[in-house]
């Protein structure tokens, strides 16, 4: 072959490659920006699709948190409105009486404390083993007491710790003492016990216990403490403690940190 046909062949091939190169990357070029705008383009309504269901969210639940949290605020002025009706009403002597928490003798109600509680309108009592004989006798007794309290109900108190100290023992259950409970390492379980402690104490008209004792013991000259303690680690009993109170609370139970 000629040479001077070969290199027009050449030329013919190469002009060839460079109108076919060219098309290619035309063709290419649209290919991946169509494809960066089609993901932007998702991108941008999914974005658009989830703000409009927050936004749709958020008007659904604000209503009702308004709603809930009205009622809870208009509980709440309801209540001091209704304290501050009766404090209202009061005669100084019956306030300096609601400053006091007395114990008194005798497992029923007799004329002496009946002058106690109503003459001296105490704000409560506590009751001691002098007081006790069973579940149904405290009942009885709690009640005979409110009915003369004046001119509020009465704080009815009493030590049910569990374990070593306790005033009810006979028809009512004697849950572990602070100790066994901490040696559970498991706070829930404390307030779960807190909560069938409170549960009693209420049936039985006591609506405060002073309880529990929240003391870490960490000194072995204090035996008064001892097993009444939830146990030596700091946290354990400040973890375990709080849950006992939010329970004896929660149930309807005045706890009394000691």
């Amino acid at each position: 072959m000629p040479w001077s046909v070969a290199k027009c062949i050449v030329a013919v091939v190469l002009c060839g490659a460079c109108a076919v190169a060219p098309s290619a990357v035309r063709t290419a070029e649209p290919t991946a920006v169509e494809a960066t705008r089609t993901t932007d383009r998702a991108a941008t309504v999914e974005a658009t699709r989830t703000a409009e269901r927050a936004a749709t969210v958020e008007a659904t639940l604000a209503p009702a948190a308004t709603v809930e949290n009205a009622a809870v605020q208009t509980s709440t002025s309801s209540v001091e409105q209704s304290v501050q009706t009766v404090f209202k009403r009061m005669t100084l002597e019956q306030k300096v009486g609601q400053v006091f928490m007395l114990g008194f003798d005798g497992t029923r109600l007799n004329d002496t404390n009946r002058a106690l509680v109503h003459d001296l309108h105490l704000g409560g009592v506590t009751l001691f083993g002098r007081n006790v004989e069973n579940g149904l006798q405290v009942r009885q007794l709690t009640a005979d007491l409110q009915s003369v309290a004046d001119p509020v109900p009465l704080f009815v108190s009493a030590d049910q710790e569990g374990g070593l100290v306790v005033r009810v023992t006979e028809g009512a259950t004697v849950f572990p003492g602070n100790m066994a409970v901490g040696a559970t390492h498991d706070p829930e379980l404390a307030g779960e016990v807190a909560r069938a402690s409170a549960s009693e104490l209420l049936a039985m008209g006591i609506n405060m216990d002073l309880a529990p004792v929240v003391d870490v013991n960490t000194n072995p000259l204090n035996p008064v403490i001892g097993v009444r303690s939830f146990g030596s680690d700091v946290h354990l009993v400040s973890d375990t403690s709080s849950q006992t109170v939010q329970s004896l609370q929660g149930t309807g139970v005045s706890a009394v940190a000691k």
